[in-house]
């Protein structure tokens, strides 16, 4: 139940951000001065994530396209986004896939997935993310009907290891459940399964992903080189 101080708060939050999208929106803003803005944008954006309850009940028409035109400079001007701190495509050759036209894969299902960054207050904000590996490659999705994936990359040469610092502390259960995909010069992915059956069946599957190799016919580019059944170029990012 939201108290006058929650709507004081949710009331503040709106008047701030009202602020950034439209009235300076025409300002000539240093580079430093928008990423400064938009920093700012994005700690609104995970506080209303982690607590919906200082979303705003109608969000008008007008602060949308405000909204939106900023982020539209800010891609020009090289600030972030507002969208989570995931990079898009963790190897940028990977074609866009639909999550439903990803047959016969090793594994699928859900995981929570840790944010590069922490939550607002610095703890671990975990998002959940349907996941599939088919052949070398994990993808990651925002929902099972999601038309693109939100990120992908190639598991050759990743391996599982025990993450429990992805969990709060207090969360021993969950703790046990957690882990990452560690490659040496690449990105630390880190996961928490939603069982220990589901934990078990992961690391089967991640390591069959890792150890698996594609054949010409399927979703791997025609420039990379295929030798005694590994790939054996990779893309860097």
């Amino acid at each position: 139940k939201m108290t006058s101080f929650h709507e004081s708060i949710k009331e503040f939050i709106s008047e701030v951000e009202k602020f950034l999208v439209e009235t300076i929106k025409k300002e000539a803003l240093s580079k430093t001065s928008k990423e400064h803005k938009q920093t700012i944008l994005d700690k609104i954006g995970r506080l209303r994530e982690e607590f919906p309850q200082f979303t705003p009940d109608k969000q008008s028409e007008d602060t949308k396209s405000a909204d939106q035109s900023f982020t539209d400079e800010s891609s020009r001007t090289g600030g972030s986004s507002n969208a989570d701190d995931e990079d898009q495509y963790g190897d940028s050759n990977i074609p866009a896939i639909p999550a439903q036209d990803l047959t016969d894969t090793i594994k699928c299902g859900f995981l929570e997935k840790k944010q590069r960054k922490g939550g607002l207050f610095g703890g671990p904000k975990l998002q959940k993310r349907w996941c599939a590996i088919k052949h070398n490659i994990f993808y990651y999705y925002e929902s099972a009907k999601e038309r693109k994936q939100h990120g992908a990359f190639y598991l050759n040469g990743y391996y599982l290891e025990a993450a429990p610092e992805a969990v709060d502390k207090k969360d021993s259960a969950r703790r046990e459940l957690s882990f990452q995909l560690v490659c040496p010069a690449k990105r630390t992915y880190q996961f928490v399964a939603l069982s220990k059956e589901d934990y078990d069946d992961w690391k089967v599957a991640i390591s069959k992903g890792a150890l698996s190799s594609s054949s010409r016919d399927n979703i791997l580019s025609n420039s990379h080189y295929i030798q005694q059944g590994h790939v054996v170029k990779h893309i860097n990012y």
